[in-house]
This record gives structure tokens, sequence and C-alpha cells, in this order.
């Protein structure tokens, strides 16, 4: 064991406690705060290193390090327009008519159909869901 390296330790603790959560051995939401606990910890670690990422990155372009390919880009191009007039009316006209197609969709649920001013069908936003959230929060007053 003391040949093991930490990412080594880490997957053997992870598997082992996924394991005992299958069997029923462990409560699923003892390995769910640990595991948002330490993506919590891993995410600010990643985010004060980045900086330093970057020009590392950029000296191993095209290069492998550590059994992996390195690449650097450089940030993608993002186009702004709401500053634009013409995209400010466009985007109202587009929320307009989201606004209406969701309203009769809410119309079919009650057996309604929905009509615009000239009395033709307005067709229905098509309802979709996103899979369920489980959210925890560190309960206040309480340490480890």
């Amino acid at each position: 064991m003391e040949n093991q390296s930490v990412k080594e330790l880490i997957e053997d603790y992870l598997t082992h406690h996924h394991k005992s959560v299958i069997d029923g051995r462990t409560n699923a939401l003892d390995l769910k705060i640990f595991i948002k606990e330490t993506k919590d910890l891993m995410s600010e670690i990643e985010k004060d290193i980045e900086e330093i990422v970057q020009e590392e990155a950029q000296k191993w372009h095209k290069q492998s390090y550590s059994g992996y390919d390195i690449e650097y880009s450089e940030g993608r191009r993002i186009l702004e327009y709401k500053h634009i007039p013409e995209w400010q009316e466009a985007k109202q006209k587009l929320l307009e008519v989201e606004d209406k197609c969701k309203a009769a969709l809410e119309s079919g649920k009650r057996n309604l159909m929905a009509v615009n001013e000239d009395g033709l069908v307005i067709e229905a936003a098509k309802e979709k869901f996103s899979k369920p959230i489980v959210k925890m929060k560190k309960t206040k007053g309480v340490d480890d």
C-alpha cells in the first residue's frame, strides 16, 4: 500500500465505497457528500492553477506529457449582439412567440385550444424534462 500513488488511493477508496453503496452497506448520501466536497476542493485548486496550466500547455503543445497528448489553443471567439437595436427587437419578438407557445401548451393540458387574434391555432411548445437534481448544501453550524 505504501507504493500506491495518491491517484490510486483515491480510486481504491471510491471503488470500495461505490461497491459498499451498491451492496447496501453504506448510505449513498455519504458517498455523494464525499464526492461533492472533493469535487468542490478540486475545482477550487483547478481554478487557482489555471494560468500556470495554460503556460505549461503552451510549452507542451502538440507533445505528449505523462501519457496525455497536450494541445493548447486560444479561447473561442464570442460575438455579442445585445447592443444592436435590430437584434433586441428580434429577441423580443422571439420571447413573445415563446410565451404564446408556452401558453398554448398550458391550455392544451386543460383541454383548451389556444388561438391567435386571427382565430388560427397556436402551436404548443414541446415539453421535455431534464434529469432530477439532488442539491446538497453544508448545514450551517455543523462542523466535520
